[in-house]
């Protein structure tokens, strides 16, 4: 059905979906029995936080998760969960209703009224990003020009706690990278 988002962290789970305003909105009625597309997770026990030296684009963050899984013996071939905590720049996200916007316009294809996903923009944003890292998963776990799949964990206008996928960021210095301390991903 493709519609809306799911993040499960720190044993709680976040479902968003559009309202008929077009905002997201949560989804607490039913979240024990949802269904979900595709679902990637991990049991992490203890995390090492790495601190970002200095601003970064998503590519330069993606290579900075590399190098430092790398230097912390993690093997980046592998698929891994990481956290980021912390303030978001130029954030493009969406919850999908229906179909999901980055495969409708790599296709060129015209969503239908009834299949509009929410899409936000926003310059600055404080939050939580929860994601996995696939470099080999390209097309299945991550959608193309990517090694990670991350979605956002935020606070709208109300006060509610929303999630959607992210499509774009960047991180500001001293923004915390968490990574696990040992791998054990399910796919």
């Amino acid at each position: 059905h493709l519609k809306g988002e799911v993040t499960i962290v720190d044993d709680r789970i976040i479902v968003s979906t559009v309202g008929q305003d077009g905002k997201p909105t949560p989804n607490i009625k039913d979240t024990k029995h949802g269904e979900a597309t595709m679902f990637v997770g991990a049991q992490v026990d203890d995390w090492n936080v790495v601190v970002a030296k200095q601003t970064m684009n998503q590519q330069e963050l993606e290579d900075w998760i590399r190098r430092s899984a790398n230097s912390l013996h993690l093997n980046s071939k592998t698929p891994f969960m990481f956290k980021i905590e912390g303030m978001l720049q130029n954030v493009d996200i969406h919850v999908i209703n229906g179909a999901c916007p980055m495969h409708s316009r790599l296709h060129k294809k015209t969503l239908s009224k009834a299949k509009l996903p929410y899409e936000g923009t926003f310059k600055t944003l404080t939050a939580r990003v929860v994601g996995v890292y696939a470099s080999d998963s390209v097309g299945s776990l991550t959608h193309p020009d990517t090694s990670i799949h991350s979605h956002l964990i935020f606070s709208n206008d109300e006060g509610n706690e929303l999630t959607a996928h992210l499509e774009q960021f960047s991180i500001a210095e001293g923004t915390k990278l968490f990574l696990p301390k040992k791998l054990k991903v399910s796919r």
